[in-house]
């Protein structure tokens, strides 16, 4: 009904208000690790957009070993041994950590190239496979077999060899290794400071675009809600790059369009529902209202406050929604009702968690941002996104760094 449709809007308006692209679906499953902290681990997400840019944080991922059942995953090698800083790569000058271990190669051609490494100088690698052996040259490799290659064989003292890296991964399209491997230069050698900081600005700005660019063509194809993610995404993790300017602008477009959405009429068998749930989906659209506030504001404290006058109008806006339930217990349209703005509710209080914990963690407050997260998972257990940043967090407060480098908020 065109009533029914109404209050979704003006619900959805709520819960599609600007989420972390964290909420990108994700692609493949990871195995899980036995003993990984609070005995949960978020799906593997290699190969998904949002991976691109925070990388993955699945357990196998962060000690190394990558899942070797996922054609997309990057992650082998990210990691050092024991409680040593997480470098980017383990492997031997001149030696390859790939050799003798089972390998699918991506070509040029589009074509995949399936099996054991026995050779690789950089410029030739050998391939035993089901059929006998195979050479194959670099130049016939697609950038993200190259890099994969190049990481195997770089050292992780190796400052220039890792700015290569880094160069090999923003080619690629894998921005949150390649801001890892510079960051990882610059420890292990800080005379090459200008040089990675032009390689990062540089990074910065692809990224952003790229992103622009999927929420743009997303916006064209009517995919609002994938369009609003990644629009959060530069605003929460590229505020000072030319694309959040863009990006800001078309979140306007897009809320003046649902602010014009509402005042459609609305047939008088559905007002009645529009009556009983008004102050509760007014709360969801003050939250939404003060999420965005929160986005755009540069100043760490005003955002976060904002993001608090978010969470506990939407807070209060499930209290209203329940309670309207419980007083209609009978009325199967106001259950059926109570159950869609729930979830919707629960939904953007997510969104918000997560871009409160955006800021939080550029001014690493660790804690605050897990118990964030912590109180959000007992609105939405098990939540992927809620996980994957429980992760993340976890991963930057053990002074790994992956993941919370890109905003430079003042």
């Amino acid at each position: 009904m065109v009533g029914r449709e109404r209050l979704d809007l003006r619900a959805m308006e709520a819960r599609a208000s600007l989420l972390l692209l964290l909420v990108s679906p994700l692609l493949f499953a990871c195995k899980t690790t036995p003993g990984s902290p609070h005995g949960e681990d978020p799906d593997c997400s290699c190969g998904a957009l949002e991976t691109a840019l925070i990388g993955c944080f699945h357990s196998l991922c962060i000690s190394g070993e990558g899942n070797p059942d996922n054609p997309a995953c990057v992650c082998g090698g990210l990691a050092g041994a024991g409680t040593e800083r997480q470098y980017v790569s383990d492997g031997g000058a001149g030696t390859s950590r790939l050799i003798g271990q089972p390998q699918t190669l991506y070509l040029t051609s589009g074509k995949s190239v399936k099996g054991t490494l026995i050779a690789d100088n950089g410029l030739l690698l050998k391939l035993r496979t089901s059929s006998g052996e195979r050479d194959l040259r670099y130049e016939e490799l697609a950038p993200r077999s190259v890099y994969r290659l190049e990481k195997g064989r770089t050292p992780k003292d190796d400052g220039v060899g890792l700015v290569k890296l880094g160069d090999l991964a923003r080619k690629a399209g894998f921005w949150a290794h390649a801001n890892r491997h510079y960051q990882e230069a610059l420890l292990v050698d800080p005379g090459l400071e200008q040089q990675v900081d032009m390689a990062l600005a540089a990074l910065r700005d692809e990224a952003s675009a790229a992103v622009l660019a999927q929420a743009q063509e997303d916006m064209q194809k009517g995919k609002t809600r994938q369009a609003e993610e990644g629009l959060a995404t530069i605003m929460n993790e590229f505020p000072d790059e030319k694309a959040a300017v863009e990006a800001a602008a078309i979140l306007e477009r897009i809320d003046t369009r649902a602010t014009a959405e509402r005042t459609r009429s609305v047939p008088a068998s559905d007002e009645r529902l529009e009556k009983l749930f008004a102050l509760a989906i007014a709360d969801l659209e003050a939250g939404a209202g003060y999420n965005r506030k929160g986005l755009t504001n540069k100043n760490q404290s005003r955002s976060l406050g904002s993001f608090d006058n978010a969470l506990k109008r939407v807070e209060r806006g499930r209290k209203r929604i329940d309670s309207v339930e419980s007083k209609n217990a009978n009325d199967a349209a106001v259950r059926e009702m109570a159950s869609e703005l729930k979830a919707q509710a629960a939904d953007l209080y997510i969104s918000i968690t997560l871009n409160k914990v955006s800021v939080l963690m550029v001014r690493t407050s660790y804690n605050k941002a897990l118990d964030a997260v912590n109180e959000a998972l007992v609105i939405a257990p098990g939540d992927q996104r809620l996980l994957a940043t429980r992760k993340r967090i976890e991963t930057a407060a053990a002074e790994s760094n992956w993941g919370f480098g890109w905003v430079r908020r003042g």
